[in-house]
């Protein structure tokens, strides 16, 4: 590692967390200037520290300066030296055995895996290894280190290939579904020479694991990026584009695909993108190579109707609709597009015929074009038969009107015309979180995409973009914002600002317990957004707080994002048994719920007891309201201060029992024995069983943290 830069990594803003809660915040305030260590050594005799703290301040200091040397052996060492000298201090004896073990096993973990991702970031594979391999020892089967090591041996060059390969089948053995392992896999097959087939066999067997069109598309590009010229696959992918409605990607593959190969529903195809582009020359060139081919082929009139209408030539149209033959693919298309043409041309008792005999199955798969033609016949109307036909919709279509509300206030197929997909950043329990980009500005965007199963339902499409609305509405830095919304083929996509410092599950996993300095900036300004909701909208709560739906700036600063989707979904705050059953996937809303939260009638087999629980007895009264929020946060804020959750289980069922039980929360100074006390009382207070013991509202929980003086 020569010629390394002489930087210091301060190991003590890792450890904040685990040393506060051993030797008390006024330590870790003394290690917290951004000094090197070798300066504040000077300072040590003027303190008032005890021979074990003075031998920990030494620890520190050498291993920063070995660390800064290039020197990750005796960083390694002289890490273990110092967990058996905290495991040495008095203090350590306040903590629970049981949660002891623990506690050191973590402080090792998260040292160790920051050290790693440092010197990887900084091009220091080897050095990296040291500390990746060191866990794995004992950690086996943890996918999240398994692919650190595989990146740092991928980094390494290709001498070091094979272990990275054997690691990424270790994980895909582990977890066959790993998407993640799946591509980063392919790309290390993509490095050894000869080895490409393998490599489109790795992207194929991913394809079997995708469950939505997005996670499709990132492997089909890899698949054409190895077989440029494969038809099949630059076909595929223009469909699965012009299926999301991003047009212009889908005309660009599927332009690739007609060059290798110009067969009539290729050129179909492309044609009738660039009619929905208004790329009418185009799709003209395409109509002509249909019809210059030697075999008659009826779909082509389908094009040629759909240009004549571009073109305002209705009875040209009409005639082109009319040569689509019953046994057609397109066939109900015709009938639709020929639907259109007898509305402009003023002949509204054909069309409304031809309307009425479009098939359910069919109208379903036209979507929006079935309910424009709904719309304009309902315009067009005579008074006579205006009634009528109202009457006939609400009896074949009870959700008409509100399909056809969803459809005005979505922007359709425009929304993939200012942004542009780039990958899929990370998937949740209802759907995908994408990366996008303005395709005019590049700024970058996140895109929340929504799992098909739950945009089917069109009451739930109306109430996800009344509650996007008022988001958009909103105006504070403390909540992140929200862009348009895209509905088109009953896939639902929102655009969000895109918050490049990951979220808060992420900050917990690589460091909890953080210090309580950071701790209590954020819970401020999580604060500060349900404060926001609480006065701005009318006593609004958000229903779904949890460390992934607190999101990070680059610059550390916190915005909250997410909103309660389940009761989007049902229409209640409250998880009754069968919510419970229905969207088990949700878990993770689950840990971070307030009891009221959870419906008292008794769950599965068994019954959870509340006589003389107050919680119910308001919840049913007065609803839930936005102190659930703020027992959220008091869990949130317990597992940030110790690095735990104190469920005995973390079942779903086990999860009910705790919030629900009349047992009292254990004090969070029993994981972190240093913690002030008025630090335990806001945190035993947010976490109240009867919603009117908490804090009244997020400005009263802000006044007390600031009176506390924990910042």
């Amino acid at each position: 590692m020569s010629r390394r830069e002489k930087t210091y990594f301060h190991l003590s803003d890792i450890l904040a967390g685990y040393l506060g809660a051993l030797l008390g915040v006024e330590f870790i305030l003394y290690l917290s200037p951004p000094e090197p260590y070798k300066r504040r050594h000077l300072s040590l005799s003027q303190k008032h520290f005890s021979f074990e703290q003075e031998k920990i301040i030494n620890l520190l200091q050498v291993m920063e300066t070995s660390f800064a040397e290039g020197k990750p052996e005796t960083v390694k060492k002289c890490a273990l030296l110092l967990v058996r000298a905290l495991k040495e201090l008095p203090s350590c004896k306040k903590i629970p055995a049981k949660y002891r073990r623990r506690f050191f096993s973590g402080l090792v973990y998260h040292l160790f895996v920051q050290l790693g991702d440092d010197l990887l970031k900084r091009g220091f594979a080897a050095e990296a290894l040291i500390f990746y391999e060191e866990l794995l020892a004992s950690y086996r089967q943890d996918i999240f280190l398994l692919r650190r090591a595989a990146r740092a041996y991928y980094a390494r060059g290709v001498l070091f290939l094979p272990q990275a390969e054997t690691l990424y089948r270790q994980i895909l053995e582990y977890n066959p579904g790993d998407l993640e392992s799946y591509e980063a896999l392919g790309h290390l097959l993509e490095n050894f020479p000869g080895r490409e087939e393998e490599a489109l066999t790795v992207y194929r067997e991913a394809l079997r694991y995708c469950s939505r069109d997005t996670e499709k598309i990132r492997f089909y590009l890899s698949l054409i990026a190895l077989s440029p010229d494969d038809y099949e696959l630059l076909l595929r992918l223009g469909r699965l584009y012009r299926r999301q409605g991003m047009l212009l990607e889908s005309r660009h593959y599927l332009e690739e695909a007609f060059k290798r190969r110009p067969d009539p529903w290729t050129t179909l195809e492309l044609g009738r993108v660039c009619c929905l582009l208004n790329d009418l020359s185009r799709a003209k060139e395409a109509a002509a190579v249909i019809l210059g081919s030697k075999d008659p082929f009826h779909p082509a009139y389908y094009l040629l109707g759909l240009i004549a209408e571009v073109e305002e030539k209705w009875a040209e149209a009409g005639d082109n609709y009319l040569h689509v033959p019953p046994d057609a693919p397109l066939y109900w298309e015709a009938r639709a597009g020929l639907a259109r043409t007898f509305l402009h041309q003023g002949r509204s008792a054909e069309a409304e015929e031809l309307i009425r005999s479009i098939p359910a199955g069919q109208r379903d798969k036209l979507g929006a074009e079935y309910l424009d033609l709904c719309e304009t016949l309902e315009n067009s109307a005579e008074k006579c038969h205006f009634l009528s036909w109202r009457e006939y919709l609400r009896e074949t279509e009870p959700l008409y009107e509100l399909k056809k509300d969803i459809c005005k206030r979505s922007m359709g197929t425009a929304f993939w015309r200012k942004y542009e997909f780039l990958e899929v950043c990370g998937k949740g329990p209802a759907g995908s979180v994408l990366l996008g980009r303005e395709r005019y500005s590049g700024r970058k965007v996140a895109i929340k995409q929504f799992d098909d199963k739950f945009t089917a339902d069109p009451v739930f499409i109306r109430r996800l973009q009344g509650l996007l609305r008022t988001f958009r509405s909103f105006s504070t830095p403390y909540i992140v914002p929200v862009y348009e919304d895209c509905w088109h083929n009953n896939r639902f996509f929102y655009a969000m600002e895109y918050m490049e410092g990951g979220s808060l599950a992420e900050l917990v996993k690589l460091r909890a317990p953080l210090p309580l300095k950071e701790v209590f900036s954020i819970a401020l300004q999580v604060c500060s957004a349900l404060d926001y909701l609480y006065i701005r909208s009318r006593a609004m709560s958000h229903g779904a707080l949890k460390p992934e739906n607190i999101l990070l700036s680059a610059d550390g600063r916190v915005k909250v994002s997410g909103f309660d989707i389940l009761w989007v979904m049902e229409g209640t705050k409250v998880f009754t048994a069968d919510i419970l059953k229905k969207y088990r996937q949700f878990t993770g809303t689950f840990l971070y719920a307030a009891p009221e939260r959870f419906d008292s009638r008794g769950f599965w087999s068994g019954r959870v007891k509340n006589r003389g629980r107050g919680d119910s007895l308001e919840a049913a009264v007065q609803g839930v309201d936005h102190r659930a929020d703020l027992y959220s946060l008091g869990v949130i804020l317990f597992e940030l201060l110790t690095g735990v959750l104190p469920f005995k289980e973390y079942s779903l069922r086990g999860v009910i029992r705790f919030h629900r039980s009349f047992k009292a929360w254990p004090s969070p100074r029993v994981f972190n024995p240093t913690l002030p006390v008025d630090l335990e009382e806001i945190i035993l207070r947010l976490l109240c069983r009867n919603p009117s013991d908490r804090y009244a509202t997020p400005a009263e929980l802000g006044e007390a943290i600031k009176k506390a003086k924990l910042l």
